[in-house]
């Protein structure tokens, strides 16, 4: 295994029983003190990843190392390493924060005690308030604190604010991203919530048709694809000479053009060609990057 990578997927396959695979010939790279967005359509397999990188299931075929050891069967030394947080924490309503911190911290070799005091400071969460009298929000705040507290080399967020209203899931995705700019740990995200995405993530990876058919750190993939408008005098042409067109779409008098693989400049070669009177260059956010290349996945 590389070095420089917390996680290594090759030809991954994940099949119940036999069904068609979930996961089919996957590979997947996720660098040290990296923060790698997981996306992908629901349904699609993220979590079914997630539990196998989490050495919960063996998968069918293929390799998974992570922070350099197999991920199935996962050795304690690598559970002790590795933070979890999902979309719906399991927790015992009756205890509160401090309850909840005595009864998981001998589980921890590693548990810091004092760490685990700042955070909740920092968190704003009441110590002495049963974990059922909290928020949503305050809960999965709750469960970050735990996940947190054992300083792990690395975290797993699984749709961490995905049932947290608009105003909640702010702030929460606020205080991961302090804590990460903070600690500096290597992250997964999964999260079908693209925004929380591009504000959190520095790598992005595609989970589509069973495999990642794009992974790259988000901000080059931003430069790398762009939205070009051309105006024309009259109706656009029939024909486009751009072999790197994604999508186009076409009104009255200009067209509407995502390419990938963009240069600087190249547009006024592409202008010129087309007898357009105008080009504009764009740029496109996490969203738009996602549909074009899951819409273009399924059109291939």
């Amino acid at each position: 295994m590389d070095p420089e990578l917390a996680i290594e997927a090759r030809a991954l396959v994940m099949r119940y029983g036999d069904e068609r695979p979930v996961l089919d010939g996957l590979d997947m790279r996720v660098p040290r003190g990296s923060v790698y967005g997981l996306i992908g359509r629901n349904g699609v397999g993220k979590t079914t990843l997630i539990r196998v990188l989490m050495g919960l299931f063996p998968p069918t075929a293929g390799s998974v190392t992570v922070l350099g050891e197999r991920a199935f069967p996962a050795s304690v030394a690598l559970r002790e390493r590795v933070g979890y947080l999902s979309q719906e924490q399991r927790m015992f309503e009756w205890m509160t924060v401090a309850e909840l911190a005595r009864f998981v911290a001998p589980l921890y070799p590693s548990w810091d005690g004092r760490y685990f005091d700042e955070l909740r400071d920092g968190l704003g969460l009441p110590l002495n308030w049963p974990l059922g009298r909290l928020s949503r929000g305050e809960r999965q705040k709750a469960g970050l604190l735990i996940a947190l507290a054992p300083r792990p080399d690395l975290l797993v967020l699984d749709e961490p604010a995905a049932n947290l209203d608009t105003v909640l899931r702010r702030e929460f995705v606020d205080s991961v991203l302090d804590l990460l700019i903070r600690d500096g740990m290597t992250v997964v995200l999964s999260s079908h919530i693209l925004p929380d995405v591009e504000r959190l993530a520095d790598h992005i990876g595609i989970l589509a048709q069973g495999q990642i058919v794009l992974e790259a750190p988000l901000d080059a993939l931003k430069e790398s694809v762009k939205r070009v408008r051309f105006v024309f005098d009259g109706d656009p042409p029939a024909y486009v000479p751009i072999d790197q067109a994604m999508s186009l779409r076409r009104g009255k008098r200009e067209l509407l053009v995502t390419v990938r693989d963009y240069v600087a400049g190249v547009e006024a070669a592409w202008q010129e060609r087309m007898g357009a009177t105008a080009v504009e260059v764009h740029g496109v956010d996490l969203e738009d990057l996602f549909v074009e290349y899951v819409t273009m996945e399924v059109a291939e």
